[in-house]
């Protein structure tokens, strides 16, 4: 966790991956995140809680890389949102939104 916390900026460039949990621990921690769309479709959206690269190339993640680099306020913002998103698949944001499912489902 500490070195998720130091890090400002987490660079997540999965080729194939069904979840890209170190994404979302980077997200939880702050930090702000690039990453490919392998493994974090459920929690990246571009621009919102991470920029994500389009295409697993060095041009392409490394623009993501470059762009949290040398703006601030965008990292600012992408390291605030990014534990918000987090909480929502933490084991009890998981299980409310099972059970509001669940209860929608019954009525």
């Amino acid at each position: 966790m500490a070195l998720y916390q130091s890090a400002h900026v987490f660079i997540a460039a999965e080729r194939k991956a069904g979840w890209c949990n170190t994404a979302l621990e980077a997200m939880a921690c702050g930090s702000a995140v690039g990453c490919t769309r392998s493994g974090t479709v459920d929690f990246a959206r571009h621009g919102d809680t991470a920029l994500v690269a389009p295409f697993r190339h060095e041009w392409f993640v490394g623009r993501a890389a470059r762009r949290l680099l040398a703006d601030p306020e965008l990292r600012d913002r992408l390291s605030v949102a990014g534990p918000a998103e987090a909480g929502r698949w933490s084991w009890s944001g998981l299980a409310s939104r099972l059970l509001g499912e669940v209860a929608r489902i019954t009525d």
